[in-house]
């Protein structure tokens, strides 16, 4: 029997760290001849477990913002006026003395009054218009000063729709509609009179200054506008030309140079933010003490919060507080992010991160790309198997059953295929740039390089982040698989298959397995057959060994990964001609045959996927192929036996998938040429024999789970176990 030397390559592969992998019975002939030092170097080999390297402090790295650029405080004058000293009331002169005259009127005649003041006090030659006239009450409280007088004259001939008219030489008094042309006089020319006085404006437009003192400095009907020079002019006398000036002028002042601005550029939050809580801090909303004393902008582009005001002081404050203000809590501080994966792939867990939290449609992807429905239930049914045969190969049953009939509760077969069909289109998109998903605060790309998760997000949000990859990255589970493919001759005691002698309950050599057969099936309905976890397949093959011929085809021993397939081959690629094609032309031309090669011999694939409660859920696609027909052209006929089925079984325990039985019938009709064939006297001249021969295909497979080290140890110690035992035997 072959096994022996097929479990002794197995083990030398699991020792040289190849998992998935396997050699035949021609390959292990070159082993033997090693004798002794091979199993020397298994049976001495230090099998004990080892461990990673301790985990690094590599739960994130923070990567926070430059520091901002330094402040920029500009301080003005602090005044209002553009003279830089206080507030001059207007109608004030610097050269007002003491007082010289006294005025005092009663009742008297307008003519007496301008006489008195013009030629008597100021000694200056006059005309009356004789249409003027009025009477005057006029009297001083305290002495008047000679500058004042005429100011004093022109208020009184205003009272009478008079007007003071300076010609030069001498003084004109004529009523207001009869003033005509006056003359121009400069905005520093302090000549008494009526007259007229243009202010050009450097800061303030003439229509807002006019609005500004109309009704109060001067009358609205003295004031015009020039738009297109930005002048204002003023018509009246001296005194309201005077004050409508002086009070232009501190009007018209450079703004900028009383106020004080300041540029606080921010590094940890977005200045619109910021202002808000300025605002309340100061008070400046409408209604509110600091309304009109300091100014708050926020400045995206440069994200800074300018800061105007009239008060330096105010300005430094502001400082102070966008200093204190410019922070955020971890909790709300949007910052980028550094997970190193330590066990998975970075574009996978990306992938299910965005689907998690940025609503992308990058979900419902595992590993392999399979289908979201392609799940197995175990509570359904554990052995939901599809059975596919060619060229003489029928499907084991029990006698009275037609196959299509099952048991009550199971429910139909499915084949599973193992092709990577189930990706969706554009599901790596997201690892091009942000995801999206109507959350623009988090962001998700996979370092390919580093095999790292870069996230943007803010610290609370990272933290459910952080906390849903501790709980998928993980380390993932191995499952060593255990598998025996042999072919089992049907004698008398197996006519109707394994299958059906194990459940009958016949006193045969391995009716002790009947009892664990009928517990299980009344638990799980719908099993192929499930052995006892304390069975190997090794004891199993030895039992059927007693009762008739078995074959081992194959027996490998792998390991692989959760949900990862595990593959084994052994065989030939057979050319086979899918297409002929010849000219119409040239006769001559060859014929140009189309070849492409078949896999045959033994292909298995095993899926393993591992629950919690330890309970292994294998997709499983044995197929054995070998050329019925045709071995010598380029269109043989193959012989497959193919079982495609999807299994749950608790770890270490052994399932046994069978039912695929071929038979092949033999005639030889030998003896003397001619003599032979005789009707009555043929058989005294040759022998004929009749030969049939079945075969079950059987497969047994154990997977035992690998959570630890501890776990590896003991399937290498089981390995090296079996090898021992295989040793002392060739040495007896």
């Amino acid at each position: 029997m072959h096994l022996g030397r097929t479990v002794r390559a197995v083990l030398l592969i699991v020792l040289a760290a190849a998992s998935v992998s396997c050699q035949t019975t021609e390959d292990l002939l070159s082993v033997r001849g090693s004798g002794s030092r091979f199993f020397g170097s298994v049976l001495n080999a230090d099998l004990a477990a080892r461990q990673p390297a301790p985990e690094q402090n590599q739960g994130l790295q923070r990567i926070g913002p430059a520091d901002p650029p330094p402040s920029e405080v500009y301080t003005g004058s602090g005044y209002v006026n553009g003279q830089g000293g206080p507030f001059v009331p207007a109608g004030s002169s610097e050269t007002a003395g003491r007082g010289t005259y006294r005025l005092n009127f009663e009742n008297a005649d307008l003519g007496e009054v301008v006489r008195a003041i013009l030629g008597d006090a100021l000694g200056r030659n006059f005309v009356i218009d004789t249409e003027v006239s009025g009477r005057v009450t006029l009297v001083s409280a305290r002495p008047v000063a000679q500058e004042d007088l005429l100011p004093i004259l022109e208020t009184i001939l205003r009272m009478n729709q008079a007007a003071l008219v300076d010609t030069g030489s001498i003084y004109r008094i004529v009523f207001d509609s009869e003033v005509g042309t006056v003359p121009l006089i400069d905005r520093n020319d302090t000549r008494s009179g009526y007259g007229l006085t243009v202010v050009p404006l450097r800061y303030v437009s003439a229509r807002t200054m006019v609005g500004l003192i109309e009704g109060f400095a001067t009358r609205s009907e003295s004031l015009r506008v020039d738009t297109s020079r930005n002048l204002v002019l003023i018509a009246g006398t001296a005194a309201e030309r005077q004050t409508a000036v002086e009070t232009i002028n501190n009007f018209d002042t450079d703004w900028m140079a009383d106020q004080s601005v300041a540029i606080y550029p921010v590094g940890r939050v977005r200045p619109e933010t910021l202002v808000p809580e300025l605002e309340r801090i100061f008070e400046t909303r409408e209604g509110q003490p600091g309304a009109d004393l300091i100014q708050f902008v926020p400045m995206s582009r440069m994200k800074a919060v300018l800061v105007v005001s009239k008060r330096p002081d105010l300005i430094r404050q502001a400082g102070i507080w966008v200093s204190r203000l410019d922070r955020q809590s971890p909790e709300t501080d949007v910052q980028v992010h550094v997970y190193r994966v330590k066990y998975r792939d970075a574009k996978m867990l990306v992938q299910i991160l965005s689907g998690i939290f940025t609503g992308s449609t990058a979900t419902g992807i595992d590993q392999r790309g399979d289908r979201p429905g392609d799940q197995i239930d175990p509570r359904a049914s554990l052995f939901q198997t599809s059975v596919q045969g060619e060229t003489g190969d029928n499907l084991n049953q029990q006698p009275g059953l037609s196959t299509d009939q099952q048991d009550p509760g199971l429910t139909s077969g499915n084949t599973f295929d193992l092709t990577d069909t189930g990706r969706q289109p554009g599901a790596g998109d997201i690892l091009a740039g942000p995801a999206t998903g109507g959350n623009d605060r988090i962001r998700f790309s996979a370092d390919t390089a580093n095999n790292s998760i870069v996230v943007y997000a803010d610290g609370e949000t990272y933290r459910k982040i952080l906390a849903a990859l501790r709980q998928i990255d993980v380390p993932p589970l191995q499952v060593a698989i255990n598998v025996v493919i042999a072919e089992i001759r049907l004698n008398d005691q197996l006519r109707y298959g394994v299958q059906y002698f194990l459940k009958s309950g016949d006193d045969g050599s391995i009716g002790l397995f009947n009892t664990i057969a009928n517990n299980i099936s009344r638990e799980l309905p719908g099993f192929n057959f499930v052995i006892g976890s304390e069975r190997s397949p090794d004891v199993i093959i030895s039992a059927f060994d007693e009762i008739t011929d078995v074959q081992v085809l194959s027996s490998p021993s792998l390991v692989v990964l959760e949900n990862q397939t595990a593959t084994l081959q052994v065989g030939e690629n057979v050319p086979v001609t899918t297409r002929q094609s010849t000219s119409n032309i040239d006769p001559d031309a060859p014929t140009v045959n189309e070849v492409e090669y078949r896999d045959t011999g033994i292909i298995l694939n095993v899926t393993p996927r591992v629950a919690d409660n330890g309970v292994i859920s294998m997709t499983i696609q044995q197929e054995i192929s070998n050329i019925a027909s045709g071995g010598q052209t380029l269109t043989p006929t193959f012989a497959k036996r193919r079982i495609s089925s999807a299994v749950s079984v608790v770890s270490n325990q052994t399932v046994l998938l069978g039912g695929l039985i071929s038979e092949r019938s033999e005639r030889n009709d030998t003896g003397i040429p001619g003599l032979h064939r005789l009707e009555t006297i043929g058989s005294l001249f040759g022998t004929k024999r009749n030969q049939s021969d079945r075969t079950e295909l059987i497969v047994l497979i154990r997977p035992v789970v690998i959570r630890q080290g501890q776990d590896a140890q003991h399937v290498a110690e089981e390995l090296r176990a079996r090898m021992w035992e295989m040793n002392t035997r060739a040495r007896d």
